[in-house]
C-alpha cells in the first residue's frame, strides 16, 4: 500500500481529489432539487464577504364570508377576492366617462338652447332680445355669456348692466339693469331721453315728472351730435357680430362703451333751474346762452348753465322787463347769464 501510494504522481492525487469533491456535489445538488427551499436567497457582495439576505414569503390573506342562517349555524361561502385596480385602470375609466359625457354634450337634443328668460327689463322685450341673440337652438356649451351681455349693451344704450347665466341643461336667464330718464331732449326734431351719467336713448313708454328741453344745438362735453346718436340706434340687427353666427364665425365681439351726449355734471343744475322757471313756460337751451325759457309775453330769456344766482338773476330779470315795457320795448332776448352785465336784443 505504501509502495503503490509512493508510485503515484503529484498530478494523480490532484485528479484524485477532484474526482471526490465531484460525487460529493452531485450528491448535494441531489438532495436540494429533493427538497427545495421555501425562498430563494439573495446575495449581496461588500467588501468582507457574501451574506445572504432572507426574505419571508409573502401570505396573501383572503377574506372569508359566513353566513347566519340559524341560531349557532352560519354556512362558509366562498372566499371573496380583494380586487386592487391600478391607477392606469383608474385613469382609463376617468377617461371614457368624460369622453361619454362630452359626446352627450354635443349630441343629445337636451343640451340645446330652447329657452331665454328676461328679467328686471321694462323697456327692453323679450321679443326684441330673442331677434338680436341667434341663441335659440344651438348647444348649450356653445354659448358664451360674456358675448351676450356685449351684444345686448351695444344694442341698447337704455340697459346700464347686464349678467347672462346658463342654466343647465337647455336654459339662458338674463337679468339687466336698466337707465332712468331725468331728461327729455328735442333737438332738430329727434327727441332723446337722457339718464342721470348722461347717456341718451330713444323713449319707450311712458315717464312722469320728468324736465323737457327744447335745445337749437348739442349741449356741452359731448363726443357726438344727436343726428348720430339716432342713425346708430337705427342701424340693422345684421351689422352686429355674435360668436356662432355665419356672418362673423371667427369673429369677437367687442364691448362699445356708452357714449355720453351730456356732461352729467349739469343736469342737476338744469334740473333746478327747471324747477324755478315759471309754470307752463318751455326750457330751451341755446349753445351760447345756456338754459332758459320762452316768456308768455313773446321773447327768450336764458340764464346760463349756473344755478346758483338764479333768485339774484330772476329778480333783476322783473325789473329789467318792468323798465323794458314802461318804455314800450319789446324784446326778442335777454341775456341774464352774466348777473352783473345782464342784455337785451330786439332781433335775434
Amino acid at each position: 500500500m505504501t509502495v503503490h501510494s509512493r508510485s503515484l504522481s503529484r498530478a494523480d492525487l490532484v485528479r484524485s481529489r477532484r474526482n471526490k469533491e465531484m460525487k460529493q456535489r452531485v450528491i448535494l445538488a441531489a438532495d436540494v432539487v429533493k427538497k427545495p427551499l421555501p425562498y430563494t436567497p439573495i446575495q449581496t457582495r461588500n467588501g468582507e464577504g457574501v451574506l445572504p439576505i432572507i426574505q419571508k414569503p409573502r401570505k396573501r390573506t383572503r377574506r372569508k364570508f359566513y353566513y347566519k342562517i340559524m341560531n349557532k349555524l352560519e354556512i362558509k361561502l366562498p372566499a371573496i377576492p380583494v380586487f386592487n385596480p391600478g391607477w392606469r385602470l383608474v385613469s382609463a375609466v376617468i377617461f371614457l366617462v368624460s369622453a361619454f359625457c362630452i359626446y352627450t354634450f354635443y349630441t343629445s337634443p337636451n343640451f340645446t338652447v330652447d329657452q331665454v328668460n328676461l328679467n328686471g327689463a321694462e323697456r327692453v322685450t323679450a321679443e326684441e332680445i330673442d331677434a338680436i341673440l341667434p341663441v335659440k337652438g344651438q348647444k348649450i356649451l356653445s354659448v358664451t355669456p360674456d358675448s351676450i351681455e356685449k351684444v345686448i349693451k351695444n344694442t341698447y344704450p337704455v340697459v346700464e348692466e347686464v349678467r347672462v347665466v346658463v342654466g343647465w341643461p337647455s336654459s339662458i336667464t338674463i337679468y339687466v339693469k336698466e337707465r332712468v330718464p331725468v331728461l327729455i331732449w328735442d333737438q332738430d326734431n329727434l327727441t332723446q331721453w337722457i339718464s342721470a351719467d348722461g347717456v341718451a336713448f330713444e323713449p319707450k313708454g311712458e315717464v312722469e315728472d320728468i324736465t323737457t328741453i327744447y335745445a337749437s344745438g348739442n349741449p356741452p362735453s359731448v363726443g357726438y351730435n344727436l343726428n348720430l346718436v339716432q342713425q346708430e340706434s337705427k342701424k340693422p340687427l345684421a351689422s352686429l357680430s355674435f360668436p356662432g353666427s355665419r356672418q362673423s364665425k371667427h369673429e369677437e365681439v367687442v364691448e362699445i362703451p356708452a357714449q355720453i351726449f351730456i356732461n352729467p355734471e349739469i343736469i342737476p343744475a338744469i334740473q333746478k333751474m327747471a324747477e324755478q322757471a315759471p309754470q307752463g313756460v318751455n326750457l330751451v337751451y341755446s349753445p351760447t346762452y345756456g338754459i332758459g325759457w320762452v316768456d308768455p309775453k313773446g321773447w327768450q330769456v336764458y340764464f346760463g348753465m349756473q344755478p346758483d344766482e338764479m333768485p339774484q338773476k330772476l329778480a333783476a330779470y322783473d325789473v329789467i322787463v318792468e323798465k323794458l315795457l314802461k318804455k314800450d320795448i319789446h324784446p326778442a332776448l335777454i341775456s341774464m347769464e352774466n348777473l352783473y352785465a345782464p342784455y337785451y336784443r330786439t332781433e335775434q
